[in-house]
């Protein structure tokens, strides 16, 4: 909280770096469930959901979007209360 508080803006731009790195995640998955990502058994052609991986990998680049906005609306209520103090 002490960096929040000292350097908001670098607090801020920190956790835009892990939102920003989640999307690239979530763009990686999607990437991986187009290309066709699918067991040798499995026929391209069938309507079976194949790109299970893809999913996986887009659901934690969810997740780590989701933290990173989290840590992000965490860091704006320490930079605003700390502004209401000094007034």
């Amino acid at each position: 909280m002490a960096k929040a508080r000292n350097d908001p803006k670098g607090a801020m731009e920190e956790d835009l770096v892990v939102a920003v790195f989640g999307l690239v995640v979530i763009v990686c998955g999607g990437l991986v469930a187009v290309a066709g990502v699918h067991p040798k058994w499995q026929n391209i052609h069938d309507n079976s959901p194949a790109p299970l991986l893809g999913n996986i990998i887009a659901g934690f680049g969810l997740l780590i979007v989701a933290v990173g906005v989290v840590f992000l609306l965490v860091n704006v209520v320490i930079w605003i209360t700390s502004r209401l103090r000094r007034r």
